[in-house]
C-alpha cells in the first residue's frame, strides 16, 4: 500500500472499506484551484478522491469508470511563484458529467458530450501521479469487463467479509491445494475457488504473496504438467486425460496473471519478481513460451484440421457442448495458449509499471523484452499462435458481438504485443515481416468495429492497439 501519514491513515480505515483501503495505489498532496486550496489526492483500485487537509471529509469521489482521460500539462502553474511554481506538476482530468454537480468545472469542447476537467496542482515535480492515474483506469476497465463475463457464472458465488474470515478461508484452501496428492479433480476445484476468491478480493491477493509456499508449488504443477504429461502421450485414449491436465495448468496460469494484477503496491510482489536474479519470471517465461506436450498427431495444434471452427465454436456456445476427446483437447490447447498469453501481459505491464514507480527496481520492461527475444524460435511461435487466435475470435463472418471474455482476450494479446514492438527492435522486425498481410487485409478498423461493443469503453482501447499496431506493422 501507498505510504500515508498516521493522520490520514487513521481516517481511512475509518471511512473506507477493507478491501478498497487495502488497494490504495498512490496520494499526494495537492492545490486544485487558484484560491490555493489544498486537498489529499487518494487513488484506490475504484476511485479518485479528494480529501480535506487535514482530512475530516471526503469532498468528493469520482468511480474510475467516469474517467474519460488524464493529461499531464506541460506548462507552469500561473497562480503559483518560485520554488513552488518549479517544482508543481499540473494534471488534467476528464471527468463525465455524472460528477459535475459537485465540481464547477467548464465543460468540455470534445465530441464526447457531457464532460468536465478536473484540474490537480501535485505538489512533488517527481511523483508519477499521473501515470498511476492512467494505470489504474486501464485496469478498471480490465476488471469491470472481466467482472461483467462472471456475472452469470454460477460458480461466482463466493462472499467475502471481515479480514479473519477471509485469512482463516484462505490458510483452509491452502492446506487443502497442498495435501491434494496431485489429485487433478480436486486441485481443480480448489483452484477455481481461490481464483474466483482473488478477482473478488484485494486481501486475498496479498494474501497469496505473504509466504511462496503456493507459489513454489504451483510451479512444481507447471514443470509437470506443462513441458511433460503423466499420461502415455502414445497411447490412442490420451486425449482425454491429457486435455484435464492442460484445464489444470490454465488454471494455474490465469491465478499468477490474477495474482500479479494490480499488486504493484504490494512489496512481496515485487520481491518476488527480483528474487534470485529474476529466477521465478525466468521460469514462468519458459513455461509461457513453451509448447505444451501434446500426443503425437496433435504435435501442431494450429495446423489441425478444423481447429478454427471447434474453438470458434466453444466460444460461441453458452452450454456445454458434447465434443469428441480429440475436440476438446484442442480446445484446451487453446484456452491454455490464452491463459499464457494472460500472465505475459501481466507481466509486461508490472515491468513497465515498476521502473516508473522507483527507477531503481532492477525489473524492468527493458529486461524482459531482452528475456522473452532470448526464448527466440519459443516466442515467434508463440506470436504465430496468438495472431491466429485473435482471427479465430475475430471470425468476420460471424454477425454476434463479441463477449467481455472475448473483448479481453484480443485486448490482451494486441496489449502484450504492442509493448513487446515498442520495447524490442529484433521482435518488431519479425512482426513486421510475419504478419504484413494479417494487418494489410484483416485487421481494419471499419471491419473489426461491427464485432466490438460500441458502449464497452475496452472496445474504444481495442480500436487505439490495432491502429497503433496496424500503423508499426504495414506503414514500416
Amino acid at each position: 500500500m501507498a505510504s500515508i501519514n498516521p493522520k490520514l491513515d487513521n481516517f481511512l480505515v475509518k471511512r473506507l472499506c477493507r478491501d478498497e483501503y487495502e488497494s490504495i495505489k498512490s496520494c499526494e498532496s495537492a492545490i486544485i484551484d487558484a484560491n490555493g486550496t489544498e486537498r489529499y489526492v487518494l487513488l484506490t483500485d475504484r476511485n479518485l478522491r479528494l480529501i480535506d487537509s487535514p482530512p475530516k471529509n471526503i469532498k468528493l469521489q469520482i468511480s474510475l469508470s467516469d474517467i474519460v482521460s488524464v493529461s499531464y500539462e506541460h506548462n507552469y502553474v500561473p497562480f503559483l511563484n518560485g520554488l513552488d511554481r518549479e517544482n508543481t506538476q499540473h494534471i488534467k482530468v476528464e471527468i463525465l458529467d455524472t460528477n459535475l454537480n459537485r465540481l464547477g468545472s467548464k465543460k468540455s469542447s470534445k465530441s464526447i458530450s457531457d464532460t468536465h476537467f478536473l484540474d490537480l496542482y501535485i505538489r512533488s515535480k517527481t511523483s508519477s501521479f499521473c501515470a498511476n492515474i492512467k494505470h489504474a483506469v486501464a485496469r478498471y476497465i480490465i476488471k469491470s469487463t472481466r467482472m461483467t463475463s462472471m456475472e452469470n457464472d454460477p460458480e461466482n458465488q463466493i462472499f467475502l467479509s471481515k479480514p479473519e474470515h477471509i485469512r482463516f478461508l484462505f490458510q483452509e484452501l491452502k492446506t487443502d491445494l497442498l495435501e491434494s496428492d496431485g489429485e487433478v479433480e480436486n486441485m481443480f476445484m480448489l483452484l477455481r475457488e481461490l481464483l474466483q476468491s482473488a478477482r473478488k478480493s484485494y486481501f486475498v491477493k496479498k494474501l497469496f504473496w505473504k509466504d511462496f509456499v503456493l507459489v513454489e508449488f504451483f510451479l512444481e504443477q507447471l514443470k509437470k504438467y506443462c513441458l511433460t504429461s503423466s499420461v502415455n502421450l502414445s497411447y490412442n485414449l490420451a486425449a482425454d486425460a491429457r486435455s484435464d491436465e492442460l484445464e489444470l495448468i490454465t488454471l494455474i496460469m490465469e491465478l499468477f496473471a490474477e495474482f500479479v494484477c494490480e499488486t504493484e503496491s504490494v512489496n512481496e510482489r515485487n520481491a518476488f519478481l527480483q528474487a534470485e536474479e529474476f529466477s521465478y519470471v525466468r521460469k514462468l517465461t519458459v513455461f509461457c513460451l513453451s509448447e505444451p506436450a501434446m500426443p503425437e498427431k496433435f504435435k501442431k495444434p494450429i495446423k489441425t484440421r478444423n481447429i478454427a471452427d471447434i474453438f470458434a465454436g466453444s466460444c460461441r456456445s453458452t452450454t456445454e457442448s458434447a465434443n469428441s476427446p480429440a475436440d476438446e483437447l484442442l480446445i484446451s490447447y487453446c484456452n491454455f495458449a490464452l491463459a499464457r498469453q494472460a500472465l505475459l501481459f501481466e507481466l509486461t505491464i508490472s515491468a513497465v509499471e515498476m521502473k516508473w514507480m522507483n527507477p531503481s527496481n532492477r525489473f524492468d520492461i527493458k529486461w524482459l523484452a531482452a528475456q522473452l527475444v532470448k526464448h527466440e524460435e519459443g516466442l515467434y511461435e508463440f506470436s504465430r499462435v496468438l495472431i491466429w487466435l485473435a482471427m479465430v475470435i475475430l471470425d468476420l463472418t460471424v454477425p454476434d458481438t463479441l463477449t467481455p471474455k472475448q473483448s479481453l482476450w484480443i485486448y490482451e494479446i494486441f496489449g502484450f504485443i504492442q509493448i513487446l514492438i515498442d520495447h524490442s527492435q529484433k521482435f518488431a522486425g519479425f512482426f513486421r515481416c510475419e504478419f504484413q498481410e494479417e494487418f494489410k487485409y484483416f485487421f481494419l478498423a471499419e471491419i473489426v468495429r461491427k464485432r466490438l461493443d460500441e458502449e464497452s469503453r475496452i472496445s474504444a482501447k481495442i480500436m487505439g492497439q490495432m491502429k497503433t499496431l496496424r500503423d508499426a506493422v504495414v506503414s514500416q
